[in-house]
């Protein structure tokens, strides 16, 4: 009886030593596949010059492969439409609005939608606002949607930022940005931007 016991603690003792051991190891190789994967997303933000943010990843269901290639094309996207923004922005801040015409013109309140860029059929913004003649104003409300096929797929944004308001044509085309967490083909990221204009006549 005592032999027993003695067998029984003895296995015991292996299978919490297996146990002490394997543990560690496993924590170690997810550290490394976790490493591997941030590593790709330093280096798209570093080769389009941007500032995503990492989200560990379900290396179950996203093979690096995947990743990397998914994370070069979100790079890619953001760095063209921040581009876009900059320029836009730059023509229009040696313009300026005629407040006198403005002022003149009959006013016209209107909701409207418009798809974020990079984003058509998947995000929008909805944003109501009031438009004199051919001026445009800062809404009066503004929100982020996204579409039932977008929800479908089981993507979904986070961390929605407020929205941030600029003019641009002269007055004449609303610029509304966001920023969220983005969780789009398995796959998470921080700090994606997403971007629409409204003009006075859309």
């Amino acid at each position: 009886m005592l032999k027993k016991v003695k067998k029984f603690v003895s296995l015991v003792l292996v299978l919490a030593l297996s146990f002490v051991v394997c543990v560690p190891a496993f924590a170690d190789t997810t550290n490394r596949e976790q490493t591997a994967y941030e590593k790709i997303l330093q280096d798209a933000n570093k080769e389009y010059k941007l500032s995503l943010g990492y989200v560990p990843v379900d290396t179950s269901k996203v093979s690096i492969e995947q990743y990397r290639k998914t994370t070069f094309e979100l790079a890619k996207q953001q760095r063209t439409l921040l581009d876009y923004i900059y320029q836009r922005n730059k023509q229009s801040s040696n313009t300026s609005i005629n407040t006198l015409s403005t002022s003149r013109s009959s006013k016209i309140t209107k909701t409207v939608k418009e798809w974020c860029q990079g984003y058509e059929d998947l995000i929008y913004i909805k944003a109501t606002y009031t438009v004199t003649g051919i001026h445009v104003s800062y809404p009066s409300s503004c929100d982020l949607y996204t579409t039932a096929s977008f929800d479908l797929m089981g993507d979904y944004l986070l961390n929605i930022s407020s929205p941030k308001y600029s003019k641009l044509d002269s007055g004449r085309t609303l610029a509304v940005k966001y920023t969220a967490n983005l969780f789009y083909n398995a796959i998470n990221y921080k700090n994606v931007t997403l971007y629409a204009e409204f003009a006075y006549d859309a």
